[in-house]
């Protein structure tokens, strides 16, 4: 029967180290299930995934290629309708993460139980109730599963991530951040703002569409949305076409999305991504057709 390889994190002079059967571990991974040979040919040695629907046979398959897993364990979102003040709901996810936990704690393969990616929504990312209802999951984790730690993964830094995650939630052992253009400076902000526990770069690449410049005629389709929207055609608020969050209060409220707005915009799902460059794509068409 396969056992479970013993994950822990020491405190040097130099900072922190992760070991794993008791050897140092650096972490060289990706994330997502695809093309595992490959990865393991070029020298990766773990993948990350968001969430633990059937993970069995990618944990076999993992271990077969000398992989570790961070599994996920997804959580709600409050965009997504999730409430974290419905207790019902709350209980409902902790009971859902140990099932998880147990079915899946003595696998070799598992390296770390990643709690929740973006569950903090895109804001200051400070509401209370949410970190609460981490922080639980965290420590229910590590009460049946004293052999693998916990991570929670947040969209980069800023606002109260920090604060809540370093110094608010004592189960939670890693720090995950998600950061593209950002992520040279991620270092530096968790320092300024007084992390104390290690971090693992979860999720970057290259520039996102977010975060490059606009154009003309993308500023043109952006206001033209932005009208259509006040009317009430073009999605709504709460849990519209676009989603809620800081893209849609620019659009409705301002007319024109802001950088701030742009910034914000990067973590729709990649559905939302498309639906919103038909809406931008279209807005052109309009403004081209009004100038004519």
């Amino acid at each position: 029967m396969a056992e479970a390889i013993r994950v822990e994190l020491e405190k040097t002079g130099n900072g922190w180290q992760l070991n794993r059967g008791g050897e140092p571990y650096f972490i060289k991974g990706a994330g997502g299930d695809a093309s595992l040979q490959q990865l393991a040919a070029a020298g990766a040695n773990s993948i990350r995934t968001w969430g633990a629907d059937d993970i069995g046979e990618l944990l076999d398959q993992a271990e077969a290629l000398g992989l570790t897993v961070a599994v996920g364990i997804w959580l709600g979102h409050e965009r997504h309708g999730f409430d974290y003040n419905d207790e019902t709901q709350v209980s409902e996810q902790l009971g859902r993460a140990r099932k998880i936990v147990l079915r899946y704690k003595d696998h070799p393969a598992v390296l770390l139980w990643g709690i929740g990616n973006e569950m903090e929504g895109f804001g200051e990312g400070d509401n209370e109730a949410i970190w609460t209802a981490v922080n639980d999951v965290a420590a229910m984790v590590k009460e049946i599963d004293p052999y693998h730690p916990t991570m929670s993964v947040t969209a980069f830094v800023h606002g109260g991530r920090i604060e809540y995650l370093h110094k608010r939630s004592p189960a939670i052992d890693i720090h995950g951040v998600n950061a593209y253009g950002g992520a040279q400076v991620v270092p530096q902000h968790l320092r300024a703002g007084g992390a104390t526990k290690p971090f693992v770069l979860t999720e970057f690449g290259p520039l996102g569409p977010w975060e490059m410049p606009k154009t003309p005629w993308l500023r043109a389709a952006i206001r033209r949305v932005g009208r259509v929207g006040r009317l009430g055609r073009v999605g709504r608020v709460d849990g519209g076409l676009l989603g809620p969050g800081f893209a849609v209060r620019g659009v409705l409220e301002n007319g024109v999305l802001d950088e701030l707005a742009l910034h914000e915009a990067r973590q729709l799902e990649a559905r939302e991504l498309e639906q919103l460059d038909r809406l931008l794509q279209l807005g052109r068409h309009h403004q081209l057709l009004a100038e004519a």
